[in-house]
C-alpha cells in the first residue's frame, strides 16, 4: 500500500514489520540509505520495506533563466520564498507567460513544510507519541500556504488544480521556466523538454532562515 497508510495498517494488527522478516531471512537492512529507513521505522526497527522514496526537486529551463539574468542557487543552497518570487518577476519580465507550473499536490505543501522546518502534527510529527493534534495550519505551516496559493492567485502560475501531467505539459512547450516534481521525473524532463533542464532545491519560508531538508515519501 502507499507509505502514507503504514499507521493505519499495523494500527489493525494484522502486519508483521518488515524488520522481523528482513531478519529471519538474513537481510542486511544497512543497504537502506539511512534517512530512507527512517522513514519507514518506528523505536522497533523498519515496521514496512522502503519502496519509490521520492525526493522533491525544482526542474527549470536554462535558456529562460539565462535571458532572465538569473543565477539559480549554488550547489547546496535554495531560495528563500521571496527570492524565488524576484526570480518570478525577473522570469516574466523576460516574456515567459509563467514563472511556474504548479500543480495543486498536497506532496508539495508537505515536503515544502519540512524545508522550511515546519510539523504537520505534534509530538514531532509522531516520532516521540502518537500525533493528537495538526500543526500545519498555523505559524510556517500558514507561510507555506499563503505562498503556494499565491503562486496561483498572482498570476504566477496557471490554475492547474489537481494534476502531475498537465504541468509537464506547460513545461515542455515552454509556458513556464521551472516546474516542481519528483527525483524520479529526472528522465522524463530529459526526453520531454527540448530544451536544456537544470535543478535546484524546493525554496523554503522566510522565516526559517535556511533551508531544513525535505522528509522524502
Amino acid at each position: 500500500n502507499f507509505d502514507l497508510a503504514s499507521q493505519t495498517m499495523f494500527d489493525t494488527g494484522r502486519l508483521v514489520p518488515a524488520h522481523e522478516l528482513m531478519a529471519a531471512d538474513g537481510f542486511d537492512s544497512s543497504v537502506f540509505v539511512p534517512a530512507v529507513a527512517d522513514y519507514y521505522s518506528d523505536e522497533t526497527g523498519m515496521v514496512a520495506m522502503a519502496f519509490n522514496s521520492s525526493t522533491p526537486i525544482a526542474y527549470y529551463n536554462t535558456a529562460m533563466f539565462e535571458a532572465a539574468g538569473i543565477e539559480p542557487p549554488a550547489a547546496g543552497e535554495s531560495w528563500n520564498f521571496t527570492q524565488f518570487l524576484d526570480a518570478c518577476d525577473a522570469i516574466q519580465a523576460s516574456g515567459v507567460e509563467y514563472c511556474i507550473a504548479l500543480g495543486q499536490v498536497g506532496w508539495y505543501f508537505e515536503q515544502i513544510l519540512a524545508n522550511s522546518g515546519g510539523l504537520y502534527y505534534d509530538n514531532d510529527n509522531g516520532r516521540t507519541g502518537r500525533a493528537q493534534e495538526v500543526l500545519f495550519n498555523q505559524g510556517v505551516g500558514v507561510e507555506v500556504f499563503d505562498f503556494l496559493t499565491g503562486l496561483i492567485a498572482d498570476g504566477y502560475s496557471p490554475n492547474l488544480g489537481n494534476t502531475w501531467t498537465d504541468t509537464d505539459s506547460v513545461f515542455f512547450a515552454g509556458e513556464a521556466a521551472i516546474i516542481f516534481d519528483s527525483t524520479a521525473g529526472a528522465r522524463g524532463m530529459q526526453d520531454g523538454a527540448e530544451f536544456e533542464v537544470g535543478t535546484m532545491f524546493i525554496p523554503y519560508a522566510d522565516s526559517a532562515g535556511d533551508r531544513n531538508g525535505v522528509i522524502i515519501g
